[in-house]
């Protein structure tokens, strides 16, 4: 199975606040982050983690099963330092081919164009932030519908597999009318 997860910000105290988490502390919001990729990933399994995974050094998706590989966001460390926590792949962007579809994984949406022959963009980024907050941060506040937030704040928390953010594409695409 391949999954998808994005902007953990793990061991980032302020982002409780800042994207109004619904956890008590940073112990609690990484433990719940960590427990959902336990429970959710099997060993044999692919997580794309699309960005901000957490800049702690002590942190490491060595000891999470499956096999991890990141698209560097705005928040992450070098390669090298990211490679030491575990990533399997460090990498800016990616194309993803997901039941006969191209998939563009990366950190932030794309506001540009659709490249010729993607289906869309898996992203993070920008949580949950709504128009207001997106233009404050020199975000657009309107974001094309071929795009698929997959913050863990749109997830529950926990990684989404590839089928479920599929599904999220398609609906979006239909039912915008872009």
């Amino acid at each position: 199975m391949i999954w998808f997860i994005s902007d953990e910000h793990l061991g980032h105290g302020n982002i409780i606040d800042f994207c109004r988490r619904p956890f008590g502390s940073v112990g609690e919001m990484n433990a719940a982050i960590v427990r959902a990729l336990r429970v959710d990933v099997g060993e044999g399994d692919v997580v794309w983690h699309l960005g901000d995974f957490g800049r702690d050094p002590s942190l490491s998706v060595a000891d999470l099963p499956g096999t991890h590989l990141l698209v560097r966001g705005n928040h992450d460390r070098g390669v090298e330092s990211m490679r030491q926590m575990g990533f399997a792949e460090v990498v800016v962007e990616a194309v993803g081919r997901l039941d006969g579809k191209s998939i563009l994984l990366r950190h932030r949406p794309l506001y540009d164009p659709l490249p010729e022959g993607m289906a869309g963009v898996f992203h993070g980024h920008v949580h949950n932030a709504r128009p207001c907050e997106l233009a404050r941060a020199g975000e657009g506040t309107h974001i094309p519908a071929w795009n698929v937030n997959l913050c863990v704040e749109a997830t529950g928390y926990r990684p989404q597999s590839y089928r479920v953010a599929l599904r999220r594409l398609s609906v979006q695409r239909r039912t915008s009318g872009e």
